[in-house]
C-alpha cells in the first residue's frame, strides 16, 4: 500500500518474515512516484499493464531490469543491504534499522550493520569526542595549569 499523504509505504503480505512493514518514504520516491502514469480505474500504483492488475510480486520484473542493465553479479537483496547501510551511516539506531529491515533480533541486525564503515565511524567517533568540549571552561575538564602543560 501506497500513503502518499503519510509518506509511507506499507508491505503486508510477501515479506521475508511474514510480517507487515511500515518503510518512510522519501521526498524523491514521491516525486517518482508522481510521475507514474495511473491506469484509469485501477486502485493500484503498480500495475501489471496486461492484465491491469497489481503486481502481487515484481521479483520477475526486477531481476529482468537487473539483468537488462548489465550489473553482473548484482543481486535484489544488494538494495536491501545497501539501505541499511546508508541507515547505519546517517546515524540510525540499531532498532531503528531492526525494523526498517524486519529482523527479528537486534542482535542480527547489529551483526550486519554495526561494521558497516570504518570511515564512517572514526569521523562519527571524533564528533562524539568534540562535542564532549565545554563551551565554557577549559577543554575536557582540566584546571588551569593541568591545561598549560602539553
Amino acid at each position: 500500500q501506497v500513503l502518499l499523504q503519510q509518506r509511507r509505504i506499507v508491505f503486508t503480505d510477501n515479506t521475508k518474515s511474514g510480517k507487515f512493514r511500515v518503510v518512510p518514504m522519501t521526498e524523491e520516491c514521491r516525486r517518482w512516484l508522481d510521475e507514474v502514469a495511473p491506469l484509469q480505474g485501477c486502485l493500484y500504483v503498480f500495475y501489471n499493464p496486461e492484465t491491469e492488475t497489481r503486481w502481487k510480486n515484481c521479483r520477475k520484473l526486477i531481476n529482468k531490469a537487473i539483468e537488462d542493465s548489465g550489473l553482473e553479479g548484482f543481486l535484489l537483496k544488494d538494495l536491501r543491504r545497501h539501505y541499511g547501510i546508508v541507515l547505519a551511516e546517517n546515524g540510525a539506531e540499531m532498532h531503528v534499522i531492526q525494523a526498517m529491515l524486519g529482523h527479528s533480533s537486534v542482535t542480527t541486525t547489529q551483526k550486519h550493520y554495526a561494521h558497516f564503515s570504518p570511515e564512517f565511524a572514526a569521523t562519527r567517533a571524533l564528533t562524539v569526542l568534540e562535542v564532549r568540549i565545554p563551551k565554557s571552561g577549559t577543554p575536557m575538564g582540566r584546571t588551569g595549569s593541568e591545561s598549560e602543560v602539553a
